[in-house]
């Protein structure tokens, strides 16, 4: 068992549970997990890769990143550990505190998180990014946040979403 943090979208608060791995990770955040956030400290964030394709009531941003929310909970974990072979071993206890982590969690709702889409519309929401003839880096907007957060799925009532890990 690894110390984690949970971001708590719907309780807007950050705590200190266990986790015993992948599947308690993918049970907090509701889904299959994507890198949100690296700390200098390895402390990894991680989020639903598909949280904004489904009805979602609570969101949340890093105030490091300074981009778009994300949507749903958050789990932070601590950096992964090897042994001398190069073998995987699993995650370390988290290292940053539930106070630093709070401190840089600003928790929205569904009315903020829209807000924010509407006036963010003509931002790159999702990118193709390749390597051209001249191998240089090209790359392609294939989606605007406008759009991400107007097909966005709305729940369908307000006890949907409420029931975190």
């Amino acid at each position: 068992m690894a110390k984690v943090l949970l971001i708590d979208a719907a309780a807007q608060a950050v705590r200190e549970v266990q986790s015993s791995g992948l599947a308690d990770l993918q049970k907090m955040i509701g889904g299959h997990i994507e890198i949100a956030h690296v700390w200098e400290s390895k402390d990894v964030c991680f989020v639903d890769e598909h949280g904004t394709f489904k009805p979602q009531k609570h969101f949340f941003r890093l105030a490091q990143r300074g981009d778009y929310p994300f949507a749903g909970n958050g789990v932070v974990v601590g950096p992964e550990v090897y042994d001398d072979e190069g073998e995987y071993l699993g995650d370390a206890d988290v290292t940053l505190t539930v106070a630093e982590v709070a401190a840089q969690v600003i928790f929205l709702s569904r009315v903020q998180a829209d807000a924010w889409g509407k006036a963010n519309a003509s931002e790159p929401a999702m990118t193709f990014m390749s390597i051209g003839e001249d191998g240089q880096i090209e790359e392609e907007v294939i989606g605007r946040m406008g759009s991400l957060f107007a097909e966005m799925p709305q729940p369908e009532d307000e006890s949907e979403g409420d029931n975190f890990g």
